[in-house]
């Protein structure tokens, strides 16, 4: 049999850096879906790594998934993608759309890590990877306030600048359709969060 090209369903790929108001865009996509009838689910592929990661009892929270082996890191993004797919498969028909909320990159403490890999890309079958920015002053700056993440390893603006760049190069670098879709809703006095994010 030959292997499928894309899902049954539409997958979307949402990704940006931590801080850059992916949850804030998300949200309102979900509105809009439901207003409209469409059949959206949401899934976070942090969410997928964490809880696998917990289970085998490589960590207890978060922050730690980026501080743990290369080897591992692969292991459980290849996993998530494999999970998230089987998830969706069960409750989307043709007519359905997924969305995965995840980052551009993964900083470790030996460099930064494609959100993104093959492997990841070539299980999700994405028609379509949407990479979210904002100011990177205001991302950084969000970043810091973000008391509940530990996050003073990311460098300030300059490592939000360099973080941007690597996402874009990643992306491309897959030879599928990218959207970059700046995020001016902090900018204008808007409130929200950095969100549960991915790994990083």
């Amino acid at each position: 049999m030959a292997e499928r090209l894309r899902n049954s369903f539409k997958v979307i790929v949402v990704t940006g850096v931590p801080g850059v108001g992916k949850t804030t865009v998300l949200s309102i996509a979900e509105k809009k879906a439901r207003e409209r009838g469409i059949k959206l689910k949401v899934l976070n592929f942090g969410d997928f790594m964490l809880n696998k990661a917990v289970a085998e009892g490589l960590l207890k929270d978060r922050d730690e998934i980026r501080r743990v082996s290369l080897r591992q890191q692969l292991e459980l993004q290849s996993y998530a993608a494999k999970a998230i797919i089987e998830e969706a498969s069960r409750e989307l028909g043709s007519d359905g759309f997924l969305i995965i909320d995840t980052h551009a990159v993964v900083r470790t403490p030996v460099g930064l890590l494609p959100g993104l890999p093959k492997h990841v890309v070539d299980e999700l079958k994405p028609d379509a990877i949407v990479l979210i920015e904002a100011d990177p002053k205001e991302v950084a700056a969000r970043q810091q306030r973000d008391i509940s993440r530990y996050r003073a390893d990311f460098g300030g603006e300059e490592g939000v600048k360099t973080a941007y760049g690597a996402g874009q190069d990643s992306r491309l670098l897959q030879r599928h359709p990218l959207r970059v879709y700046r995020n001016h809703h902090y900018q204008q006095g808007g409130k929200g969060r950095g969100g549960r994010g991915g790994a990083a």
